[in-house]
């Protein structure tokens, strides 16, 4: 979830007075409030964070043992493998990435593009300590939308604990969610710096129930500041594994599609493959191989 800007507004910030705050060096699993999630698909409504009242649209979030599907992929169960991303538009059908608005732009750019992260970047912690954020940091490299290699960077993740807030969404009461605070950062030399900032609602034993995702920057001299309200409304009944060994994964690869670039960008689908293993959070080994089907899209260059 990455947006290339040359610049970063000031962050939109949802009211916070009804925080619960904790104490010094408190400590949650994040575990038992489903960063570890079963598979099985979410749905979310997403409406303007500044306009509460307007119609929202259904955005669903599908997991699966390997891999994260958001939006028009959730819905389609072609993306439930690792053949989403795969090569250049030479490429055979079946190993080529269907973007949702169904365009082939002539060197590949647009509204999508690509990424691989190395080692994969830790998207959550097993743990969090109040007065201790968790950081993770990968090197990122950028494709096009056709897997045409563009940028190389590198990429910054953290993970702030609030406190506790209860929530009532469509008629449900959440009961001292973790509201954490997640910054992700990527950085190009001599390039963009990017900054994704979301605010999180964890309930225990269910998982996200609430986001605010915050865009903002300039992209070809238009100033961008948008952020977006996601609720829950309906979600698999079991949530997340029962067992508490359980590791969040860490991020491989991803592919972006923004509904739109210049003028109200939003995420329209995301999908992001796990590694096998996850990385520790700030210096883990060196990630295994590429899966084979995106190495496809990086030999045709």
């Amino acid at each position: 979830m990455v947006l290339f800007v040359g610049g970063c507004a000031t962050p939109y910030r949802p009211p916070s007075e009804h925080i619960q705050l904790v104490e010094h060096s408190t400590r949650i699993d994040l575990r038992e409030y489903g960063v570890v999630r079963a598979p099985g698909t979410w749905t979310y409504e997403r409406r303007d964070a500044r306009q509460p009242s307007a119609s929202p649209d259904k955005y669903p979030v599908r997991i699966t043992s390997r891999s994260r599907s958001d939006g028009a992929w959730a819905e389609d169960p072609e993306w439930d493998v690792p053949a989403l991303i795969a090569a250049r538009r030479r490429a055979i059908d079946e190993h080529r990435i269907r973007w949702p608005d169904d365009r082939i732009y002539p060197e590949g750019d647009g509204a999508g593009f690509l990424m691989s992260f190395d080692p994969p970047l830790a998207a959550w912690p097993s743990e969090l300590q109040s007065d201790r954020p968790f950081e993770s940091r990968a090197k990122v490299t950028f494709y096009n939308r056709n897997g045409r290699k563009r940028f190389r960077g590198d990429a910054e993740r953290t993970v702030r604990f609030e406190g506790f807030e209860t929530l009532r969404i469509q008629d449900m009461d959440y009961a001292e969610c973790a509201r954490l605070t997640v910054t992700t950062t990527c950085r190009v030399a001599l390039g963009p710096s990017v900054t994704l900032t979301e605010y999180v609602w964890l309930a225990r034993g269910i998982g996200e129930v609430q986001r605010v995702e915050h865009i903002g920057g300039v992209v070809f001299l238009t100033t961008l500041d948008e952020a977006r309200l996601y609720q829950l409304v309906e979600a698999p009944s079991a949530p997340h594994p029962k067992s508490a060994a359980s590791e969040p994964p860490a991020w491989s690869h991803a592919a972006v599609y923004l509904d739109e670039l210049t003028r109200d960008p939003q995420i329209g689908s995301l999908f992001v493959a796990f590694a096998n293993q996850p990385s520790p959070a700030s210096s883990g080994t060196l990630a295994e191989q590429p899966p084979a089907w995106f190495v496809r899209g990086e030999r045709a260059n």
